[in-house]
């Protein structure tokens, strides 16, 4: 068995190394039950998994298909203000620009 090492003594970071392992010895099966019952509590089975990463393709799908859909849908002009307002938008901004000039 090999294996590639990243460690940090302290701060110092150094290089990257390979190194062989021995291999794992065959284990107690009772051991190995103990420790798959501990980890049960806290584990996602892999059905859940699977489950959500189908649900994640399908909300990635419909993302996509709306988005392909914006893209082919002309973009509408922009009202035009009514008269009435273009004048209180003049009426504003000259009253702004004599206030800062004052």
């Amino acid at each position: 068995h090999c294996c590639y090492v990243r460690a940090t003594v302290d701060a110092d970071r150094l290089p990257a190394f390979s190194m062989k392992v021995r291999p794992p010895g065959p284990g107690s099966p009772a051991t190995a039950a103990r420790i798959r019952a501990a980890a049960a509590s806290y584990i996602t089975p892999a059905e859940e998994i699977e489950a959500r990463q189908a649900e994640g393709r399908v909300r990635v799908e419909r993302y996509r298909s709306g988005v392909e859909a914006l893209a082919e849908t002309p973009a509408a002009e922009p009202a035009r203000p009514s008269r009435s307002e273009r004048s209180r938008r003049r009426s504003r901004r000259r009253r702004n620009s004599e206030d800062e000039a004052k």
